[in-house]
């Protein structure tokens, strides 16, 4: 009996999850951390942003642009709306 909580069985299932996904055209990815996302083809959301942000020292500004990235990949459209109240509040942490 296979476990999938180990390692080798996982990136079997990721792979299988992907490709089906794939070969059924829908944008979404299994990720290594289990979680479904939007694939963000022509994105503004580039790996380039992701990084960017990582370098962000202020920790509360960090932390809504990071919820903003997470909501913003979610699979849900209306989660969008919600990514885009979070970079709403970390403009409006800049400024103060």
């Amino acid at each position: 009996m296979q476990h999938f909580d180990r390692p080798p069985a996982l990136g079997d299932y990721q792979r299988e999850i992907n490709e089906i996904l794939i070969e059924s055209g829908l944008l979404y990815t299994l990720t290594p951390a289990k979680v479904v996302e939007r694939v963000l083809e022509h994105s503004t959301l580039t790996p380039g942003v992701e990084n960017d942000i990582e370098s962000v020292k202020e920790r509360g500004l960090k932390d809504l642009l990071e919820e903003a990235v997470v909501i913003f990949k979610q699979p849900d459209p209306a989660a969008r709306n919600d990514a885009v109240e979070k970079l709403w509040d970390a403009f409006e942490r800049l400024k103060t």
